[in-house]
Protein backbone atom coordinates (compact mmCIF):
# COMPACT_ATOMS: atom_id res chain seq x y z
CA UNK A 1 0.00 0.00 0.00
CA UNK A 2 1.44 3.34 -1.07
CA UNK A 3 0.41 6.78 0.14
CA UNK A 4 -0.84 7.47 -3.39
CA UNK A 5 -3.30 4.56 -2.96
CA UNK A 6 -5.08 6.42 -0.15
CA UNK A 7 -7.72 9.12 -0.40
CA UNK A 8 -8.24 10.64 3.04
CA UNK A 9 -10.53 13.41 4.20
CA UNK A 10 -12.35 13.99 7.49
CA UNK A 11 -15.65 12.85 5.96
CA UNK A 12 -14.62 9.99 3.66
CA UNK A 13 -11.74 7.92 2.49
CA UNK A 14 -10.69 4.89 0.55
CA UNK A 15 -7.75 2.63 -0.11
CA UNK A 16 -6.99 1.18 -3.51
CA UNK A 17 -5.81 -2.39 -3.07
CA UNK A 18 -3.72 -2.93 -6.18
CA UNK A 19 -2.45 -6.44 -5.56
CA UNK A 20 -5.06 -8.30 -3.57
CA UNK A 21 -5.39 -12.04 -3.61
CA UNK A 22 -5.16 -13.26 -7.19
CA UNK A 23 -3.60 -9.90 -8.12
CA UNK A 24 -7.08 -8.37 -8.21
CA UNK A 25 -7.51 -4.63 -7.70
CA UNK A 26 -10.34 -3.16 -5.65
CA UNK A 27 -11.28 -0.07 -3.65
CA UNK A 28 -12.14 -0.32 0.03
CA UNK A 29 -13.79 2.47 2.02
CA UNK A 30 -12.01 3.55 5.21
CA UNK A 31 -13.79 4.16 8.50
CA UNK A 32 -13.43 7.44 10.36
CA UNK A 33 -11.15 5.73 12.88
CA UNK A 34 -8.91 4.33 10.12
CA UNK A 35 -8.75 7.75 8.43
CA UNK A 36 -7.72 9.44 11.69
CA UNK A 37 -5.05 6.80 12.38
CA UNK A 38 -3.65 7.04 8.84
CA UNK A 39 -3.62 10.84 8.96
CA UNK A 40 -1.67 10.73 12.24
CA UNK A 41 0.69 8.10 10.81
CA UNK A 42 1.31 10.17 7.68
CA UNK A 43 2.58 13.04 9.84
CA UNK A 44 5.28 10.66 11.12
CA UNK A 45 5.94 8.37 8.17
CA UNK A 46 5.41 10.75 5.23
CA UNK A 47 5.71 14.29 6.65
CA UNK A 48 6.60 15.90 3.31
CA UNK A 49 4.06 14.01 1.19
CA UNK A 50 6.73 12.21 -0.82
CA UNK A 51 4.68 9.06 -1.36
CA UNK A 52 6.13 5.59 -1.21
CA UNK A 53 4.99 2.74 1.03
CA UNK A 54 2.61 3.48 3.91
CA UNK A 55 4.40 0.93 6.08
CA UNK A 56 8.09 0.24 5.69
CA UNK A 57 10.77 -1.78 7.37
CA UNK A 58 14.39 -1.03 8.07
CA UNK A 59 15.96 1.35 5.59
CA UNK A 60 12.53 2.49 4.31
CA UNK A 61 12.03 -0.69 2.31
CA UNK A 62 8.53 -1.99 1.67
CA UNK A 63 7.31 -4.52 4.26
CA UNK A 64 7.14 -8.09 3.02
CA UNK A 65 4.15 -10.33 3.65
CA UNK A 66 6.19 -12.28 6.19
CA UNK A 67 7.19 -9.10 8.05
CA UNK A 68 3.52 -8.12 8.33
CA UNK A 69 2.69 -11.59 9.66
CA UNK A 70 5.45 -11.31 12.27
CA UNK A 71 4.41 -7.82 13.37
CA UNK A 72 0.75 -8.75 13.72
CA UNK A 73 1.78 -11.88 15.65
CA UNK A 74 3.97 -9.81 17.99
CA UNK A 75 1.18 -7.29 18.64
CA UNK A 76 -1.11 -10.22 19.39
CA UNK A 77 1.41 -11.72 21.83
CA UNK A 78 1.68 -8.37 23.60
CA UNK A 79 -2.12 -8.30 23.88
CA UNK A 80 -2.21 -11.91 25.11
CA UNK A 81 -3.85 -13.40 22.02
CA UNK A 82 -2.66 -15.46 19.09
CA UNK A 83 -3.57 -13.72 15.83
CA UNK A 84 -2.63 -13.66 12.16
CA UNK A 85 -3.53 -11.19 9.40
CA UNK A 86 -5.76 -13.85 7.86
CA UNK A 87 -7.64 -14.30 11.15
CA UNK A 88 -8.23 -10.54 11.19
CA UNK A 89 -9.68 -10.82 7.68
CA UNK A 90 -12.03 -13.59 8.85
CA UNK A 91 -13.06 -11.52 11.90
CA UNK A 92 -13.76 -8.51 9.69
CA UNK A 93 -16.05 -10.58 7.46
CA UNK A 94 -17.81 -12.23 10.40
CA UNK A 95 -18.42 -8.92 12.15
CA UNK A 96 -19.98 -7.51 8.98
CA UNK A 97 -22.34 -10.48 8.80
CA UNK A 98 -23.13 -10.21 12.51
CA UNK A 99 -24.08 -6.57 11.84
CA UNK A 100 -26.53 -7.89 9.24
CA UNK A 101 -24.65 -6.57 6.22
CA UNK A 102 -25.58 -8.30 2.94
CA UNK A 103 -23.31 -11.19 1.97
CA UNK A 104 -22.73 -9.58 -1.43
CA UNK A 105 -21.36 -6.48 0.33
CA UNK A 106 -18.97 -8.67 2.36
CA UNK A 107 -17.96 -10.40 -0.86
CA UNK A 108 -17.09 -7.07 -2.49
CA UNK A 109 -15.12 -5.80 0.51
CA UNK A 110 -13.07 -9.02 0.62
CA UNK A 111 -12.55 -8.98 -3.15
CA UNK A 112 -13.99 -12.43 -3.75
CA UNK A 113 -15.21 -13.42 -7.20
CA UNK A 114 -17.45 -16.17 -5.84
CA UNK A 115 -19.96 -16.01 -3.00
CA UNK A 116 -18.93 -19.57 -2.05
CA UNK A 117 -15.49 -18.25 -1.10
CA UNK A 118 -17.03 -15.58 1.12
CA UNK A 119 -19.22 -18.18 2.85
CA UNK A 120 -16.08 -19.91 4.15
CA UNK A 121 -15.12 -16.70 5.95
CA UNK A 122 -18.37 -16.37 7.84
CA UNK A 123 -18.87 -19.87 9.17
CA UNK A 124 -20.92 -19.70 12.39
CA UNK A 125 -19.05 -20.11 15.64
CA UNK A 126 -20.24 -21.78 18.84
CA UNK A 127 -21.79 -18.53 20.13
CA UNK A 128 -23.78 -18.21 16.89
CA UNK A 129 -25.14 -21.73 17.36
CA UNK A 130 -26.06 -21.03 21.00
CA UNK A 131 -27.86 -17.81 20.02
CA UNK A 132 -29.80 -19.59 17.29
CA UNK A 133 -31.02 -22.25 19.73
CA UNK A 134 -31.89 -19.68 22.39
CA UNK A 135 -33.92 -17.64 19.90
CA UNK A 136 -36.29 -20.54 19.13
Amino acid sequence: LDWDDLALSPRSGQAVIRKGKGDKERKVPLSAEARRALAAWSAVADPFGGGGPVFSGKGSTRLTTRQVQRRVGEIGRQAGVQVTPHQLRHSFAKRLVDERQPLTLVQDLLGHSRLDTTAVYIKPGWRDLERAVENL
